[in-house]
């Protein structure tokens, strides 16, 4: 007896660059399904709005390649591990991480800004 054969179709339905080298995890987020959260060999975290061929959001303060990402079902932090062992957490809606100071991006389809986040408790 033969074995009927599945045959499957995809689409691809958009493809970018989220990182300037390979990417090693990536999430999207359960609340709205339209935002990626994407981490790479470049030490960043990088946010998508699904459909939209640019970086919304770029995250930076970690030293070595970023290995995990998660996002909370609210989307509204996120949680970044890297190969250092160090954990990184940024408020989304504040642009702002907590946690050690550092840089945080935001991409703009015009331009990029930069803040320098305070050290927190």
């Amino acid at each position: 007896m033969a074995t009927p054969v599945v045959t499957k179709t995809a689409w691809k339905l958009q493809e970018i660059v989220a990182h300037a080298s390979n990417v090693s995890s990536l999430v999207l987020g359960k609340a709205s399904g339209r935002l990626l959260a994407t981490g790479g060999d470049d030490c960043r975290v990088n946010l998508w709005s699904i459909n939209k061929p640019n970086c919304i959001m770029s995250l930076t303060g970690h030293t070595s390649p970023v290995e995990s990402v998660r996002l909370n079902t609210p989307e509204e932090l996120i949680v970044a591990g890297s190969q250092s062992g160090s954990i990184r957490v940024w408020d989304l809606e504040a642009a702002k991480r907590w946690g050690l100071g550092g840089w945080v991006s935001v991409c703009l389809p015009s331009r990029c800004l930069y803040f320098l986040c305070p050290l927190t408790k």
